[in-house]
Formats: structure tokens, C-alpha cells, sequence
């Protein structure tokens, strides 16, 4: 955890000339009293700061507390790079959506070659490999459209990598103990700037960074070192994030939308229309993820029968907020 503390103040102190550079490399969030309803211009400097803070962890790690080196690094800090560049450019010049998705391919592409991907034993690999590319395009994706709301999306990856630093430990998986560290110091740094009232926000580069993150620390744990259906966990611990995606794609076909288009009918936005400030409804989507972050835990140190009782609750228990989320947004219209 000193790796963590001291990367924690490592990326607060770049937070103060990022914002400086910020405007003149038009890395600001304009309101445009649509979607984005803030008062005022916010920097889009919060990936750049993540990004930063977590290789100079990484390099920390590596070269003054010598950690053993693993050729797996240099996959994942290419790869970073390229999402984090990806999403910036997103960013400035608003690429399509296609342009988009043929950028996560080539980032899937990179991340196998370093043999970060999908390996079920039951499964050919052609098949895990056709996985790990949807995994990814999925996780990224999702990362980015829960980044709505000032605090959620770093409080969602914050949750994710505490949770998955339990497993690591449990398990003594080292490498992703050596990407977990640096991380966590260089999210929580970006939350204290985040929270609301936002001072600034992830941007496109940061959310897909964190995406990116979430999907190679997922790849590299041993969910079911313990019991098979360990390997359930993850969706319990990435739970809001997927209850989000689902919400926006329903909500989005039953009005006729294309689900890659951007539209108010996230479930923060729904929750701000019934009277939360953005405080209320961080605090509400933090209790929902801890509360399935926690089922995920005891469902990867628990027998078969438990684990799967576990996950059924929490697929019921989905379902009914699920439903509870689309009624609201149907009263509201």
C-alpha cells in the first residue's frame, strides 16, 4: 500500500498543471445544456492524470522496490497508452463510432499477443480469443457510458480494484498486485477532484482507460482458485456497470434510438429527475455496487451450491432494479 500512498500524491500534484495545459489543448468539457448541463467548462484531464500516476507506479515497482519484471507490463502499458490516445482523440475531434471499435480490436489484437485473454481450458482457442475481443469491447464501452455523473465511474473502478486486490492477495497473484497498487493510488487522487461538484472529469480518454484496466486485472485473477464458480464473481463485482449498459440499451430500442447514440436515460440522470442531488446518487450506486461487490467476494470462497445461490440472488435481485429503473424513466416522460 506505500506504493499506493505515494502515487496518490504523485498524481494529486499533477492535477495543477494538467489544468493549466487543459485549455490550450482543448481537453475541456463544454456544457451544451442537452446532456452535459454543468455551468461551466470542466478539463478533461482526469485519464491523463490515471495514466500518468499509474506508470510511474509501475515504474517505481519495477525499478526502486524491484519487483520482478514480467514481460506482461509491456503489454498492458502499449496497449494504456494507445486507449488513453484513442479517447483523448475522442475527445477533441468526436471520432465516429466505428473509427471507435476498429481502435478496441487493435487494442484486443495487442493484448493477446502479450497472452492477456479469455482461457477457458473447456474452450477451443479460436473461441477464447473471440471472447477476450468482446470482453474488452464491452468493458471499454461500459466504462465510458457509465461516466455520467461527477464521482461514478472512479468510485465504480476504485470498488472494483479494492475488491480484486482481496482475491489477488488470497491468491498471491503478484502481477496484478503490481498493476492493482499504482491504480488505486492514482484513482483515488483523481476521485478527490471528481467528487462533486466535479473540478474535473475522466473524459473519453479516462473512462476508456478505465475500462481498459478493469478488463485486463479481470483476465489475470483466479476467480476460481476456490470453487469453480468463483468465475461468476466478476459480474458481480462489474454488477452496475453492466445494470447500466443493459438500462441504456433498453431504454434507448424502446424509443427507437441507436444504442450507440448518446441519450438521458442513464440511471443517475433518472435518479437526479426524481429530486437526488449527485452526492445522493454516488452515495446510492456506491451502497448497490458494495452490496454485489461483497456477494461476488463470498461467492469465490464458497461452496458450489452457495455460489450459485449467491448468483441467483443477485441476478433476481438485478432484475427487480432493473425493472424498478425502466418504470421511473417511463414516469418521467
Amino acid at each position: 500500500m506505500t506504493v499506493s500512498f505515494i502515487i496518490f500524491i504523485f498524481t494529486f500534484l499533477l492535477y495543477f498543471p494538467l489544468k493549466v495545459i487543459s485549455p490550450h489543448v482543448k481537453l475541456m468539457d463544454i456544457p451544451d445544456e442537452k446532456l452535459k448541463k454543468h455551468n461551466r467548462p470542466i478539463p478533461y484531464i482526469g485519464g491523463l492524470m490515471v495514466f500518468t500516476g499509474f506508470i510511474a507506479g509501475i515504474f517505481l515497482e519495477i525499478f526502486v522496490l524491484k519487483f520482478p519484471y514480467n514481460s506482461l507490463y509491456k503489454g498492458v502499458i502499449i496497449s494504456g497508452l494507445f486507449v488513453l490516445f484513442l479517447g483523448i482523440i475522442d475527445d477533441i475531434y468526436k471520432l465516429d463510432w466505428f473509427v471507435k471499435l476498429v481502435g478496441e480490436v487493435i487494442l484486443s489484437v495487442i493484448l493477446i499477443s502479450y497472452n492477456i485473454r479469455v482461457s477457458f481450458v473447456f474452450l477451443p482457442t479460436w473461441v477464447n480469443i473471440i471472447l477476450t475481443v468482446l470482453w474488452f469491447v464491452f468493458i471499454v464501452n461500459a466504462y465510458n457510458l457509465i461516466d455520467v455523473s461527477d464521482g461514478v465511474s472512479g468510485f465504480i473502478l476504485t470498488l472494483f480494484l479494492t475488491f480484486s486486490l482481496i482475491i489477488a492477495v488470497y491468491t498471491q497473484n503478484t502481477i496484478a498486485m503490481v498493476l492493482i497498487f499504482p491504480l488505486l493510488g492514482s484513482v483515488l487522487s483523481f476521485l478527490v477532484f471528481n467528487l462533486p461538484p466535479a473540478k474535473i472529469f475522466a473524459g473519453d480518454g479516462g473512462a476508456l482507460f478505465f475500462g481498459f484496466m478493469v478488463g485486463v486485472i479481470s483476465l489475470l485473477l483466479s476467480y476460481s482458485k476456490f470453487g469453480f464458480w468463483g468465475i461468476l464473481s466478476p459480474f458481480m463485482f462489474n454488477f452496475y456497470v453492466i445494470f447500466e449498459v443493459v438500462l441504456l440499451v433498453i431504454s434507448r430500442l424502446q424509443r427507437g434510438l441507436s444504442p450507440f447514440l448518446g441519450s438521458p436515460h442513464h440511471f443517475p440522470i433518472r435518479m437526479k429527475k426524481m429530486g437526488l442531488d449527485a452526492s445522493k446518487v454516488l452515495l446510492l450506486i456506491v451502497v448497490i455496487q458494495v452490496i454485489f461487490s461483497v456477494l461476488g467476494l463470498f461467492s469465490v470462497f464458497s461452496t458450489t451450491l452457495i455460489s450459485l445461490t449467491v448468483f441467483a440472488i443477485a441476478a433476481i435481485s438485478g432484475v427487480m432494479l432493473l425493472i424498478f429503473s425502466l418504470s421511473i424513466g417511463n414516469a418521467n416522460e
